[in-house]
């Protein structure tokens, strides 16, 4: 591209998951800082769900957060808050976005009776842009994004970095199933 980086994806089946490994390699002469930043954009009339707590022991230290965008309106209808997720139905309405770090690096996206759910490798040392948002989603009158971001690296010339998520689509009917699945981790 005009910032002399070349970016690439790979896709690999293994069993019935899809690994997406997103790749960017600097060509410009300079230092480049980026962030590999995967977007997948999904049809509007499903539901984003987003883990915003891992399971995990309990504690009286913060463990995660809940980054949330200047346009993005808490008393929305779109928003339901769970236990441990928020639900965002992906209908028109004005821009809508909210991310979650550092882990549970999970989203699912329930739509005509099918659940994708994206997952990411436990989170990396380093900083990661958007307040340390991995896991994200965006919505508008047009579509739903389910994003995830990588740490923010220096890349030198000829240097490198890759971001790999696992994506997996199973039949799923039920909002309490898909919540199981994508906020508990569980397998089918």
């Amino acid at each position: 591209d005009r910032a002399g980086l070349i970016k690439s994806i790979e896709l690999r089946l293994d069993g019935g998951r899809l690994s997406v490994d997103h790749t960017i390699v600097n060509t410009a002469p300079e230092t480049i800082e980026v962030a590999p930043w995967a977007i997948t954009q999904v049809p509007l009339g499903g539901a984003a769900l987003v883990p915003l707590i891992a399971p995990g022991p309990p504690g009286l230290q913060a463990s995660h957060s809940l980054i949330l965008w200047p346009y993005t309106d808490l008393s929305d209808p779109r928003l339901s808050w769970l236990e441990r997720a928020v639900v965002i139905e992906s209908v028109a309405g004005a821009p809508l976005k909210m991310g979650t770090g550092p882990a549970p690096r999970r989203l699912g996206f329930l739509f005509q009776g099918h659940l994708l759910t994206k997952t990411v490798p436990s989170a990396e040392a380093g900083s990661y842009p958007d307040l340390g948002a991995v896991a994200q989603v965006y919505t508008d009158g047009s579509f739903c994004e389910l994003e995830t971001v990588g740490p923010i690296t220096a890349l030198e010339q000829g240097a490198g970095v890759s971001h790999q998520e696992t994506w997996e689509v199973t039949p799923c009917d039920d909002l309490d199933e898909a919540y199981r699945r994508v906020v508990d981790g569980d397998s089918r």
